[in-house]
């Protein structure tokens, strides 16, 4: 999207608009879809792979036959940006349901493996993704589209003929209020949601500036190549692939806040390694601890939030519209900080929202903690 937003003769704040605008129209969406339960997933699958098939095909249409060398095409621009933010909509109809019936059924370690099973078949696929289509979009635009929306036909067809998801027959625990597991200290779930969540928020607030204004300042400000660029992402999404994977099978963190807290360090540090950095090692390093933070704040804020709930498509959709508010926050107050203070300032910004969150994190730790210790005491005395 930011190379097709620059071939049009969009600006900086244009290119933090359209994913901002996508996300909008996810958290738009995601507000009518949280009052909506029991949706048929065949056709909330059949309706959202539709729109975001026609949105791709009207952005496709809009850029055949465009020259960098022409004006700026404003109502081009403005066009793409609105079709990507119907496509986000449309997304809002599915996603938070499709993890919702991963889950159905499953709680404890088994709810958190089926998590990870979930985790893993979407991060695999990023991890191909940004880099074929930016090795795509450096030689024709319209194949980078063309070959997802071929991809996302025919697994439509594959879908809509398989079977409603049921919960396992055998296997089936009825949801029930998480147990403390052996060898961790009594800890309030909802204060560990709650920690999880702001590291969600703050985690993917950054993702928001390495998605739309890093792709500018690496290959319009560094000179390096949008295949390079792709080379970056896929980097992260490897070490999300690996972090969502080994979460996945492992419960040793549950029930402790300290994992949550050491997780979002690297996340930080990557923000200053994309404004500091001029070698693609250096990049390379911030990706990977990038996605290494993200991997970890998703799968926490995903279990802490569905464990003991019996129905699990509301608190998926409080998961996404937590994703959605901050990737809206953070891209588009990245494309105005680069238009009005400078091309470093959207990670300087980046690396203070985990700061900040860092902080009431642990003031919500410390809280936590408190509340903790004078409960033993009154059932001591």
């Amino acid at each position: 999207m930011p190379f097709i937003i620059r071939l049009l003769g969009g600006t900086e704040a244009h290119v933090g608009l359209a994913p901002a605008v996508h996300m909008g129209g996810y958290l738009f969406a995601l507000l009518i879809a949280y009052r909506l339960h029991g949706l048929n997933y065949k056709k909330a699958l059949c309706v959202s792979s539709g729109v975001i098939w026609l949105a791709t095909v009207i952005i496709a249409v809009l850029i055949c036959r465009i020259k960098p060398a022409e004006n700026p095409h404003m109502v081009r621009i403005w066009i793409v940006i609105s079709a990507s933010g119907m496509a986000g909509a449309a997304l809002a109809f599915f996603w938070p349901y499709a993890m919702g019936w991963a889950s159905y059924g499953y709680e404890g370690k088994a709810l958190n493996r089926q998590l990870g099973y979930y985790n893993r078949a979407w991060s695999s696929s990023v991890i191909i993704g940004p880099f074929l289509g930016a090795k795509l979009a450096h030689s024709s635009l319209l194949a980078s589209m063309g070959l997802p929306v071929l991809a996302l036909f025919v697994c439509t067809l594959v879908l809509v003929t398989i079977r409603k998801p049921s919960p396992n027959a055998q296997g089936y625990v009825a949801p029930a209020p998480p147990v403390d597991e052996v060898g961790v200290e009594p800890v309030d779930y909802r204060m560990l949601c709650w920690m999880a969540r702001l590291s969600l928020f703050t985690c993917w607030g950054s993702m928001a500036v390495l998605r739309s204004q890093f792709a500018l300042l690496m290959t319009e400000h560094h000179g390096f190549s949008e295949t390079q660029y792709g080379g970056v992402l896929t980097v992260f999404a490897l070490c999300n692939f690996g972090v969502l994977s080994l979460i996945g099978k492992h419960t040793g963190w549950h029930g402790r806040a300290l994992p949550i807290l050491l997780a979002q360090i690297p996340a930080c540090l990557s923000l200053l390694l994309y404004g500091t950095g001029r070698t693609l090692p250096a990049f390379y390093l911030a990706a990977g601890m990038h996605g290494a933070s993200l991997g970890f704040a998703y799968s926490a804020h995903l279990y802490y939030g569905t464990a003991g709930k019996e129905k699990r498509s509301m608190p998926m959709v409080i998961h996404e519209l937590t994703i959605a508010v901050s990737m809206v926050i953070g891209s588009a107050a990245g494309g105005y900080l680069v238009k009005y203070g400078g091309l470093f300032w959207p990670y300087w910004f980046g690396s203070g929202l985990i700061v900040l969150g860092l902080f009431f994190q642990t003031s919500i730790w410390i809280t936590g903690l408190k509340k903790n210790h004078s409960g033993s005491h009154e059932r001591t005395a």
